[in-house]
């Protein structure tokens, strides 16, 4: 005859605590800073702070007229519209987690999300 396992009201604060633990990377990882970097031709031109019930909008024009429309909405960011021919970036819509990049080719222009303290605005 097989012995089941109770568990101890101890046992169970234990599994508790240890889950509760497991999420703890997760908590903090969104109490963090986070900023997305502006990028042209590897240069940084801005960041902006992506935080909770925040929603605008940039636009960036380059020196030949290039243009692309940044969106910031709810700690998400995405390339809203751009003057460059095929779209591409357009299409890869939102993003919102720290390594994430947008990249418009034509315009030499990329968009990475990374954590940090500072932002200029």
């Amino acid at each position: 005859m097989k012995r089941l396992i109770t568990l101890r009201p101890a046992d169970w604060l234990l599994v508790s605590l240890l889950l509760a633990i497991s999420f703890l990377p997760w908590l903090v990882g969104f109490e963090k800073n986070t900023v997305a970097v502006l990028k042209v031709d590897g240069q940084i031109k801005k960041k902006f702070p992506l935080t909770p019930q925040q929603h605008y909008t940039y636009r960036y024009r380059a020196p030949d007229g290039d243009t692309n429309v940044i969106e910031i909405k709810d700690q998400k960011i995405r390339i809203k519209q751009a003057s460059c021919p095929d779209q591409r970036c357009v299409q890869q819509g939102w993003i919102e987690h720290p390594a994430e990049t947008l990249i418009c080719l034509p315009h030499k222009l990329s968009v990475t999300i990374t954590g940090g303290d500072q932002v200029d605005h």
